[in-house]
Formats: structure tokens, C-alpha cells, sequence
């Protein structure tokens, strides 16, 4: 799992067992959003942020599940912390955020961040 910011040519990533990865698809893909939004409220970008002016943020993920949980912060129990989680950061950073989908086939960067990523590591 990982997340991509092209703007900046970096991308975070985080190796997972196969057979977990296929049970938990949507816990990994909620989480990695929270990373997503972890690491841009941390990042710095967020400096200029006030309460009437929050910064923005959107994330492109091709699971609707994980559209959804972001939008509504309705989930099942076990996402509950990564949902407060992502709150309290937004709260704390004021930051705007919109978990938006894209189609896999319309999603240009989930393969070349693969292969980038997948390269890094070999390098």
C-alpha cells in the first residue's frame, strides 16, 4: 500500500503480507489515506491555514468503500479510529478534504507509482 504525491515526485509505501492484504483490502486502503492526510498535515503545506480559510486536500482512491467512510464518517467500529483520527488532524490543521474516486482504468498514477516504487526498491 502507498500513497503518491506527484507535485513533489514522492511516494511512501508500506510492504504487506499478500493473503492480509486480500483480507483487509479496504482497512489498508483506509489507513493509507490516513497517511496520506498524516503526512500533508505534517509536511508544513498547511502553514498558511486558518479556520476561515482551511487548505485543501484531495485524495484519489479507485475503492468506493473508502470514498464513502470519508465522506459520510460512518463506518464499522474497527474504522472508527482511523476515521477520528483523520478529524483530529483536520480539526487541528485545518484542512479541507475530499476522499474523491477514480476508476482503476482511469487512474493514470496507480501503475507508474507501482513501478516507480517497485524500482526504488530494487535500486
Amino acid at each position: 500500500m502507498g500513497f503518491w504525491i506527484p507535485d513533489l515526485n514522492v511516494g511512501f509505501t508500506c510492504a504487506v503480507d499478500g493473503d492480509v492484504m486480500r483480507d483487509k483490502i479496504f482497512f489498508w486502503e483506509a489507513l493509507c489515506v490516513l497517511g496520506a492526510i498524516q503526512w500533508y498535515a505534517e509536511s508544513g503545506l498547511t502553514f498558511l491555514a486558518t479556520p476561515e480559510c482551511p487548505v485543501r486536500l484531495a485524495v484519489f482512491t479507485d475503492n468506493s468503500n473508502t470514498v464513502c467512510i470519508f465522506d459520510s464518517l460512518h463506518a464499522l467500529p474497527e474504522y472508527n479510529p482511523i476515521l477520528r483520527a483523520a478529524v483530529d488532524l483536520r480539526v487541528k490543521h485545518n484542512i479541507d478534504l475530499r476522499v474523491l474516486h477514480i476508476s482503476g482504468e482511469d487512474n493514470s498514477m496507480a501503475t507508474p507509482s507501482r513501478e516507480r516504487i517497485s524500482t526504488s526498491l530494487r535500486a
